[in-house]
């Protein structure tokens, strides 16, 4: 065990990485895979698009109205950020800063996407 936190503290020191690295970078995951993502999905259904991932458009179907959609996706939204929270901390320091660098990269294009879909218009 020993070993294992050495070598990651040299992993990180070796990066230039810290906490507030790591930090800011589940804070932008947050922000843009969680929150945007989310807020952007609901207005789209509240304005009649469909959600185009699989599972998350299952849940939209079995929830009966918009405040209830709104609920179960937040649920579902929660907890695959929480699972890819503990992901990240299983994983190296070095690696470790993957998951939310990731999530906050995906979260961008699909608010982008969402987006671009509730202004252009979908079909």
């Amino acid at each position: 065990m020993a070993v294992d936190s050495a070598l990651a503290s040299t992993d990180a020191e070796l990066l230039g990485l810290d906490a507030d690295t790591e930090s800011a970078l589940w804070l932008l995951a947050i922000a843009f895979y969680g929150v945007g993502d989310l807020v952007s999905t609901i207005v789209g259904l509240w304005l009649g698009a469909t959600e185009g991932n699989p599972l998350p458009a299952l849940l939209v179907d079995l929830a009966p109205g918009l405040a209830a959609t709104a609920v179960v996706l937040t649920v579902w939204k929660v907890l695959v950020l929480a699972g890819f929270v503990l992901l990240a901390r299983r994983l190296r320091c070095m690696h470790r800063l993957v998951v939310p660098g990731t999530l906050a990269v995906l979260g961008v294009v699909v608010v982008a996407w969402n987006t671009t879909v509730l202004v252009v218009g979908f079909a």
